[in-house]
């Protein structure tokens, strides 16, 4: 038997500029909205935006926890357009650091009332015990930031 992996995030920390002023690398994911296709656990999606980049779901409850499933994502609609040029991925380490592998951060922009893509970088396979994924990026305009996860299959 087989089961998707779900995404479990400790914290996303975006990096970049608010349109128009000059770069100040603060976490730009302050005062955004996060949602997440499903929660289970209690794993809500705005604990990955909390400040709190501990990977320990056991030691104060900050990781994010989706469902699984064909192509779970998490994603932080920002407060303000901004010129993004990194994103900070927090892994989970007590337990399933491996699941994260080969998710994708993707950046965003609204067309109308639309997210569309503009960007996409995928994380590496092997991230067991791997608490921090820094992800650059061209300094690109994006309304928000969605971590995505193709469907990827383990034997229970």
């Amino acid at each position: 038997a087989t089961h998707s992996y779900p995404l479990q995030l400790a914290e996303v920390v975006v990096k970049g500029y608010v349109v128009p002023t000059r770069p100040t690398h603060a976490d730009l994911t302050q005062g955004g909205i996060a949602t997440q296709d499903c929660t289970i656990h209690g794993g809500v999606a705005s604990r990955a935006i909390d400040g709190n980049t501990d990977g320990y779901w056991w030691s104060g409850s900050s990781v994010t926890h989706t469902c699984g499933g064909a192509n779970t994502w998490w994603q932080v609609v920002l407060e303000n357009e901004a010129v993004v040029s990194q994103v900070d991925v927090f892994n989970r380490l007590d337990a399933h650091s491996q699941m994260l592998g080969g998710a994708t951060v993707e950046l965003l922009r609204y067309e109308g009332t639309d997210l569309v893509l503009v960007a996409a970088h995928s994380l590496p396979s092997a991230t067991t015990n791997i608490h921090e994924f820094n992800v650059y990026f061209d300094n690109v305009q994006a309304h928000a930031v969605r971590v995505t996860h193709a469907t990827h299959s383990y034997p229970l």
